[in-house]
C-alpha cells in the first residue's frame, strides 16, 4: 500500500474533465492514510451519466471504497455536476474515516439506474467528514428509469 500519494485528473488541457479514478463492478479501492485523490473538472452540465468524467471517483456496482483517516477525496473543479464520489449502480459500500468533499457539487451522488429499493451503504466512521464547500450537498440520491 502506498500512503501519502496524490492521484489527480489534470487541472488544464483536453483531459481536464476525466475522472481521477474510474472502475466498473466488483472492485475494492483503498485510499491510504494521508493520501489525496482530486479532480479539477471544469466542463459538463446536468445529471452525470455512467463514466461522466466530471467525478473524482466513479464506479458502478458491488464495489467497496475505503477512505482511511487523514485521506481526502476532493472534487475541486467548478462544475456543479462534479462529485467527489459517484456510485452509479447498487450494492456499493463506502467506508469513510477521512474527508470526502466537493467544491461546488455534491460530495457523494448516488446515481442509481436500477430503481427504488436498490441499496448502497455509507459508513461514516470516527473522524469521517462528508462536506460540500459551496452550494452543494453532502449526499444525494437519484433514481433514473
Amino acid at each position: 500500500m502506498v500512503s501519502n500519494a496524490t492521484v489527480s485528473a489534470p487541472n488544464s488541457g483536453a483531459a481536464v474533465d476525466n475522472s481521477a479514478i474510474y472502475f466498473r463492478n466488483g472492485g475494492t479501492l483503498l485510499i491510504g492514510t494521508g493520501a489525496t485523490v482530486v479532480n479539477y473538472a471544469t466542463g459538463g452540465t446536468g445529471v452525470p451519466s455512467i463514466n461522466a468524467d466530471n467525478n473524482t471517483i466513479e464506479f458502478n456496482s458491488n464495489n467497496t471504497v475505503t477512505i482511511n483517516s487523514e485521506a481526502t477525496v476532493y472534487a475541486a473543479g467548478n462544475v456543479t455536476s462534479s462529485e467527489a464520489i459517484n456510485p452509479t449502480g447498487t450494492g456499493n459500500v463506502i467506508n469513510n474515516s477521512g474527508t470526502i468533499k466537493s467544491l461546488t457539487g455534491t460530495a457523494i451522488w448516488f446515481q442509481n439506474s436500477t430503481g427504488a429499493g436498490s441499496t448502497n451503504t455509507v459508513n461514516n466512521l470516527v473522524g469521517g467528514v462528508i462536506q460540500a464547500d459551496t452550494g452543494g450537498s453532502g449526499c444525494r440520491h437519484i433514481f433514473e428509469r
